[in-house]
């Protein structure tokens, strides 16, 4: 059996529906097929049957040439959860020292704070006594006289040192930072340097300042507790000598 020599549309050999139709080109068929015109004449008179082992083209062999379907393998055991036992022996592993740990911890950081607190109060202590003691000693910042100690008068103060007509009232309270009030003079001896005296209700204001402009100076605490100053620039303190005697504290 021979295949057309003519390109066409003829039955499809390969399909047992005589209304179907496939496309020859000559050479060989297609997969172009379509189903047959109402009216179309049959055309297979010169177009045969295959050969049983002809295959159509892009097509898969006729069921009936195939082997059997292969068995579907049997769907799996439906899932079952377990779930975990519970492992209620003693722990192991890195966790197994956690609560240790933690303890040991807890532990360390009570005794840090209770070290800072220790050493906190030992400080404040240790400052209160160190002013008590300073209190009493002679240095050269404390006054060695006390209140009520000192004789005469400012008049007699300012006789002692200074020249006459070189006084001046008033001082720059921004020179002397705390100080309530005061004036200065020509000292009587060493030159014409001036003196200055100032008065303090604080003891540690007066001794800030002479230490700010590096003042040497002798000081005496009234019986009110006002604090009287006379005060030179530099480390000569000749001319403040004379209040010596009316118990003044020399200080440089």
């Amino acid at each position: 059996m021979t295949n057309p020599q003519q390109p066409g549309w003829y039955d499809d050999p390969f399909s047992s529906d005589q209304r179907a139709e496939r496309y020859w080109d000559g050479q060989e068929w297609t997969p172009r097929r379509r189903p047959r015109k109402a009216g179309s004449p049959i055309r297979s008179e010169s177009a045969t049957q295959p050969s049983t082992s002809s295959t159509p083209p892009n097509q898969q062999p006729s069921v009936a040439a195939r082997p059997g379907p292969a068995a579907f393998p049997s769907p799996p055991a439906p899932y079952t959860y377990s779930p975990p036992t519970p492992n209620n022996g003693p722990r192991t592993g890195p966790f197994k020292s956690a609560p240790i740990l933690i303890g040991v911890g807890v532990v360390l950081v009570v005794a840090i704070i209770g070290a800072i607190l220790l050493a906190g109060n030992h400080r404040s202590s240790s400052r209160g006594s160190g002013d008590t003691a300073s209190s009493g000693q002679t240095g050269s910042q404390v006054p060695t006289t006390q209140p009520g100690s000192i004789s005469g008068g400012t008049e007699d103060w300012l006789r002692a040192i200074c020249q006459p007509g070189g006084y001046k009232d008033g001082i720059r309270l921004d020179m002397f930072t705390g100080a309530l009030g005061g004036g200065s003079c020509f000292r009587t001896v060493a030159g014409r340097a001036p003196v200055f005296l100032t008065q303090w209700d604080s003891d540690y204001k007066m001794q800030n300042s002479m230490a700010m402009l590096h003042m040497c100076y002798a000081s005496a605490i009234e019986p009110g507790g006002m604090i009287d100053t006379f005060s030179v620039i530099g480390r000569n303190t000749a001319a403040l000598q004379p209040l010596t005697r009316f118990g003044f504290s020399m200080s440089c």
